[in-house]
């Protein structure tokens, strides 16, 4: 089986849990093959993951926009959003057209997932293939309210091609989507061990560790200050902004740029604050890492991803704009990193049942038909 799977590149989490999912899958069925493709920022991820896969190709194209923030806020900017929207969807003609040329000379493939992106649906008609949405959302679940209605109807038309759908937990209804077909948890597994990941970035394995989700989360220099006043050193990725210190502060401590396996730092943190979505959230409770979830306002997704979190125990959510300080001293030092896990991962079930599924949709019975 050859696989096509598109991958939004709006955050880490959809090329995260893509990862962790291939990764069990290739270990499954020898004969799997896949081409991933995304926007540069996640295909970076994906080419780095899979660098030693020889039966993983990544490709970089244009992705979704998501949705943006106003700028220094957890507020979605609906101007921006819908602009950016608008220049996506005039893309997708075009997108579809390129994809579907270079797939078809690279030998074509078999089934398309897409975890988000819309136009995959429109290449898998394109290439006669069946096409199926995986994920915790579709994009029409979060995007009523930002766009016009002649947009949204846009984006909601692009789905129609699908065949099926696959749901992470914590998911939304998939409006424009097939029913969902429920699969486990999905996160990717550390490996290396917290001592390893201290020992690298040089952490003293005595102090608590808060790894820092979000640079928007909250003041940068707030939280410095209530690490600092709980003997705890802040944990950032290393695209995060510079926080400012004053004379003999240690700085955040960083993620290696060149590093792909993120919860591997994440498991070796104490605390999560910040914006956290499926991937945090989901690598968290795998790893026994509990969390401050700092809410997006605007967005619905955070519902379900929030309701998650509290039916695990495994955290508390404030309002943007609320200090942490109180959450993070209630929660601190509960374990973090060495305890048990809040909610066992299940990614062997989840890929073993994915492929069963997807051996019934590229069936040549199940297939659309070629126009």
């Amino acid at each position: 089986m050859r696989i096509l799977f598109a991958v939004s590149d709006h955050g880490f989490g959809h090329a995260t849990r893509t990862v962790a999912l291939l990764r069990e899958a290739l270990g499954q069925r020898p004969d799997l093959t896949a081409i991933a493709l995304s926007g540069p920022i996640a295909a970076s991820l994906l080419s780095r993951s899979f660098r030693r896969e020889p039966r993983v190709t990544v490709l970089v194209r244009r992705s979704d926009p998501g949705l943006l923030l106003v700028p220094g806020s957890l507020r979605v900017d609906r101007f921006a959003t819908e602009a950016a929207w608008q220049d996506w969807t005039a893309s997708w003609p075009a997108w579809v057209e390129e994809l579907a040329l270079e797939v078809g000379s690279a030998g074509g493939c078999d089934v398309v997932l897409s975890d988000a992106t819309p136009p995959a649906f429109l290449l898998a008609e394109k290439l006669a293939r069946p096409g199926a949405l995986i994920g915790n959302f579709a994009w029409t679940d979060l995007l009523p309210g930002l766009l016009s209605e002649e947009l949204l109807a846009t984006v909601r038309a692009a789905h129609r091609p699908a065949c099926a759908t696959f749901a992470y937990p914590f998911r939304m209804g998939f409006d424009a989507a097939p029913p969902p077909v429920e699969l486990p948890l999905v996160a990717r597994r550390p490996t290396r061990s917290r001592a390893e990941i201290r020992l690298l970035l040089g952490a003293d394995p005595d102090v608590p560790l808060i790894y820092l989700s979000s640079g928007q989360s909250a003041s940068p220099r707030d939280l410095w200050t209530i690490a600092r006043d709980r003997r705890a050193r802040l944990l950032v990725p290393w695209n995060a902004p510079e926080i400012p210190t004053g004379p003999g502060e240690e700085e955040a401590l960083r993620i290696p740029m060149d590093d792909p396996e993120g919860q591997d730092f994440l498991a070796a943190a104490d605390l999560v604050v910040g914006k956290i979505g499926y991937g945090t959230l989901s690598e968290a409770l795998a790893c026994g890492v509990p969390m401050v979830m700092m809410l997006v306002a605007g967005t619905p997704e955070t519902a379900p991803l929030q309701a998650g979190m509290t039916e695990a125990g495994a955290g508390e959510a404030l309002p943007a704009g609320t200090s942490p300080a109180g959450a993070i001293a209630r929660w601190l030092g509960r374990g973090g990193g060495t305890a048990r896990p809040w909610r066992a991962e299940r990614t062997r079930e989840a890929a073993r049942q994915l492929l069963g599924a997807l051996d019934v949709l590229v069936a040549p019975a199940c297939r659309p038909d070629v126009n």
